[in-house]
């Protein structure tokens, strides 16, 4: 039994992933030298423009129109209405702690980490996520990691044009 590999390049989530045995990605990771050097070197590519049309892209940072996301938590937490519900603050804590993770996820530990070094308590971030969940602006990557949906970062654009 043949074991997969996986060859994953972040450069800022403009993600390029490919995976199956290891001489088949092998095989692409040559292919795709070229790719990885323009990749790195523009600024102004989007994702869409690197993914077959028949995948679904990673929301990205670019996506959102929030290309300058500020690189302390406070500073993008101020950008939000002061009356902000619990279950959204989570949301914010995670849309930017998922922007700073490589995997581009967020675990509940990490999102409310942010929140409480900023001196900002929630009742139960758990079940604000889950809560999240539900709405359907977050959902589950693994095991205790989640992603914000195109859905939650549409919402947290429109709360804060609030």
């Amino acid at each position: 039994m043949e074991k997969n590999t996986r060859f994953r390049i972040n450069l800022s989530t403009r993600e390029l992933e490919v995976e199956g045995s290891e001489d088949f990605v092998r095989e692409y990771a040559e292919k795709f030298k070229d790719v990885i050097k323009a990749f790195s070197g523009t600024k102004s590519l989007t994702p869409m423009d690197s993914v077959p049309q028949n995948s679904v892209p990673v929301q990205s940072q670019s996506q959102t129109g929030q290309q300058n996301m500020p690189e302390v938590f406070g500073a993008y937490f101020q950008q939000f209405p002061r009356e902000t519900s619990d279950i959204d603050k989570v949301l914010i804590a995670a849309y930017y702690t998922q922007m700073y993770d490589d995997k581009n996820i967020f675990s509940t530990v990490t999102a409310n980490k942010h929140l409480k070094l900023n001196g900002i308590k929630v009742a139960n971030a758990s079940q604000a996520v889950k809560n999240q969940i539900n709405a359907k602006r977050v959902f589950s990557v693994s095991s205790g990691k989640y992603r914000v949906s195109q859905a939650g970062i549409e919402y947290l654009a429109e709360l804060q044009s609030k």
